[in-house]
Protein backbone atom coordinates (compact mmCIF):
# COMPACT_ATOMS: atom_id res chain seq x y z
CA UNK A 1 0.00 0.00 0.00
CA UNK A 2 2.91 2.57 -0.80
CA UNK A 3 5.56 2.04 2.12
CA UNK A 4 8.56 1.91 1.02
CA UNK A 5 9.28 -1.93 2.54
CA UNK A 6 8.01 -4.31 3.38
CA UNK A 7 9.26 -4.73 6.30
CA UNK A 8 6.95 -4.64 9.10
CA UNK A 9 9.46 -3.10 11.30
CA UNK A 10 9.67 0.33 9.61
CA UNK A 11 6.18 1.05 8.78
CA UNK A 12 4.64 3.69 10.42
CA UNK A 13 1.04 5.37 11.14
CA UNK A 14 -0.02 7.54 7.58
CA UNK A 15 3.31 6.56 6.12
CA UNK A 16 1.58 4.51 2.89
CA UNK A 17 -0.60 5.70 0.61
CA UNK A 18 -4.08 7.19 1.32
CA UNK A 19 -6.95 4.74 2.11
CA UNK A 20 -4.50 2.93 4.76
CA UNK A 21 -4.64 4.84 7.88
CA UNK A 22 -3.85 2.52 11.34
CA UNK A 23 -1.57 0.00 11.39
CA UNK A 24 -0.43 -1.94 14.58
CA UNK A 25 2.44 -4.36 15.10
CA UNK A 26 1.06 -7.79 16.55
CA UNK A 27 3.90 -9.72 18.29
CA UNK A 28 3.26 -13.32 20.04
CA UNK A 29 6.79 -12.86 22.21
CA UNK A 30 7.57 -11.73 25.56
CA UNK A 31 9.96 -10.02 27.78
CA UNK A 32 11.14 -10.60 31.38
CA UNK A 33 13.72 -8.51 33.18
CA UNK A 34 15.44 -7.68 36.30
CA UNK A 35 18.26 -5.74 37.68
CA UNK A 36 20.04 -4.49 40.63
CA UNK A 37 22.09 -2.05 41.69
CA UNK A 38 24.87 -0.91 44.08
CA UNK A 39 26.74 2.69 44.31
CA UNK A 40 29.52 3.07 46.63
CA UNK A 41 31.44 5.90 47.92
CA UNK A 42 34.54 6.20 49.77
CA UNK A 43 35.59 9.97 51.19
CA UNK A 44 33.15 11.25 48.60
CA UNK A 45 36.34 10.76 46.66
CA UNK A 46 36.81 7.17 45.30
CA UNK A 47 33.46 6.00 43.63
CA UNK A 48 32.40 2.59 42.66
CA UNK A 49 29.16 1.61 40.69
CA UNK A 50 28.11 -2.01 39.82
CA UNK A 51 24.90 -2.94 37.82
CA UNK A 52 23.51 -6.70 36.73
CA UNK A 53 21.29 -6.82 34.51
CA UNK A 54 19.10 -10.48 33.78
CA UNK A 55 16.74 -10.60 30.82
CA UNK A 56 14.76 -12.83 29.58
CA UNK A 57 13.15 -13.12 26.13
CA UNK A 58 10.30 -16.23 24.70
CA UNK A 59 12.10 -15.40 21.47
CA UNK A 60 14.82 -18.08 22.63
CA UNK A 61 14.21 -21.21 22.97
CA UNK A 62 14.44 -23.06 26.66
CA UNK A 63 17.90 -23.42 27.32
CA UNK A 64 19.36 -20.22 26.11
CA UNK A 65 16.31 -17.96 27.19
CA UNK A 66 17.94 -15.99 29.64
CA UNK A 67 20.78 -13.42 29.22
CA UNK A 68 23.11 -11.40 32.20
CA UNK A 69 24.31 -8.37 31.30
CA UNK A 70 26.94 -6.76 33.73
CA UNK A 71 28.13 -3.20 34.18
CA UNK A 72 30.79 -1.29 35.95
CA UNK A 73 31.91 2.31 36.65
CA UNK A 74 34.78 3.79 38.57
CA UNK A 75 34.92 7.16 39.19
CA UNK A 76 37.64 9.83 41.13
CA UNK A 77 36.55 13.11 42.24
CA UNK A 78 39.89 14.76 41.32
CA UNK A 79 38.78 18.20 43.24
CA UNK A 80 38.74 16.46 46.44
CA UNK A 81 42.38 15.85 46.27
CA UNK A 82 44.47 18.04 48.37
CA UNK A 83 46.90 19.07 45.74
CA UNK A 84 43.74 20.75 43.76
CA UNK A 85 42.07 22.70 47.17
CA UNK A 86 44.04 25.93 46.27
CA UNK A 87 42.70 25.93 42.65
CA UNK A 88 39.79 28.16 43.03
CA UNK A 89 38.52 27.84 38.89
CA UNK A 90 37.62 24.55 39.53
CA UNK A 91 34.77 23.57 41.93
CA UNK A 92 34.52 19.97 40.54
CA UNK A 93 36.57 17.76 38.33
CA UNK A 94 35.82 14.24 38.42
CA UNK A 95 37.44 11.19 35.93
CA UNK A 96 35.23 8.10 35.42
CA UNK A 97 35.66 4.59 33.11
CA UNK A 98 33.14 1.90 32.78
CA UNK A 99 32.49 -1.28 31.21
CA UNK A 100 29.33 -2.95 30.71
CA UNK A 101 27.62 -6.18 28.47
CA UNK A 102 25.22 -5.58 25.73
CA UNK A 103 22.44 -7.55 24.30
CA UNK A 104 19.70 -7.98 22.34
CA UNK A 105 17.00 -10.26 21.24
CA UNK A 106 16.81 -10.22 17.34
Amino acid sequence: LGFFTDNPNYRTLNNGSSGFTNYSNVYQNSLYSLFGRVDYAYNDKYLLSATVRRDGSSRFGPDKRYGIFPAFSLGWRISRESFLSNVSWISDLKLRGSWGKLGNQL
